[in-house]
């Protein structure tokens, strides 16, 4: 979920008080991006709180008054218990809570780096300079890049200009390369087809002699076609489980394949073949894991998505 490699205790925004441990495990474990989102503002509260005190004056005290404000808010969101489950559902598909977290976190963080000790501040950059290079059209020339490689060689206290160039660049990464977007919309369009061949397959299958079995066997036969590939299946940095959706499609499409193939070989449209008995539940096995074929492609999108 952030931007580091990737608070001893969470704020509760419900009370204003402290967070309990069982408070903080009960929504730590609630979804994985609150889980993401409370980890990674631990690590800046924990990175807030170990800025000497004598480095804070009127300013940086000011900037760190908003990063831990932004934290906070990060923490609310994650912490946010909706009664309503279209609200839920509605976060959950456009992605409006887990994306102002994202942000929180990350503008959190470019506040920390305008005043965390400059040692502090060029650990990171090795991290920053490999993130701006994938970003970059050109990192050959990028100016951005340049800058960071002359702060990261520097010695010495930083300047505000170069703590303010070092934001910049990170502000740059975060609003290019982290773009979550497509993720998500990629996620959604296969759910949509899942749902979309789920409720073809319950309904041919209606109507079908025995065509309930054959979804039954078809689904099976896309799970274990799941389970063989799921290694092979794109993991995303971000919050969103692409691999979970694509696993969905293949158990959907391998119930819709199977009922489609009985009933095409039924139906006489593909010659050559009959169906006695058992023989069925045969064509049905065949077909459920004949759906590889046809979620390769979207196998192949989701890998190019991870850029992979």
């Amino acid at each position: 979920m952030a931007d580091t490699d990737d608070p001893t205790q969470a704020s509760n925004p419900r009370s204003g008080a402290q967070a309990t441990s069982q408070d903080e495990v009960i929504n730590v474990g609630a979804s994985a991006w609150r889980s993401q989102v409370l980890r990674q503002a631990r690590r800046l509260r924990e990175e807030l709180s170990e800025v000497p005190a004598a480095m804070r004056d009127a300013t940086s005290e000011a900037v760190a008054v908003e990063a831990e404000d932004r934290i906070g808010q990060a923490e609310a969101l994650a912490h946010a218990e909706h009664k309503n489950p279209f609200v839920t559902f509605r976060d959950w598909w456009t992605g409006n809570a887990v994306e102002t977290a994202w942000d929180d976190l990350q503008t959190a963080r470019e506040k920390l780096l305008l005043f965390e000790p400059s040692d502090q501040v060029r650990a990171q950059l090795p991290t920053l300079q490999r993130r701006l290079a994938r970003a970059s059209p050109d990192p050959a020339h990028d100016p951005r890049l340049s800058r960071l490689r002359a702060i990261a060689e520097s010695s010495g206290e930083l300047s505000a200009d170069q703590r303010a160039q070092v934001a910049a660049a990170h502000q740059h990464v975060t609003a290019t390369a982290n773009d979550h977007t497509p993720a998500r919309l990629f996620r959604n369009d296969l759910l949509l087809w899942t749902v979309g061949l789920a409720v073809l397959s319950l309904v041919v299958a209606s109507i079908e002699s025995h065509g309930f079995r054959y979804v039954l066997i078809g689904a099976v036969a896309g799970m274990l076609t799941t389970a063989v590939a799921w290694r092979s299946l794109t993991q995303l940095s971000g919050p969103y489980s692409v691999s979970t959706a694509q696993a969905t499609l293949k158990i959907s499409a391998g119930a819709a394949s199977a009922l489609l193939g009985v009933v095409l070989v039924r139906s006489g449209v593909i010659s050559g073949l009959s169906v006695s008995g058992s023989a069925a539940y045969g064509y049905a096995i065949v077909f459920g894991f004949s759906q590889q074929a046809f979620t390769q492609a979207v196998d192949g999108a989701a890998k190019r998505l991870g850029g992979s």
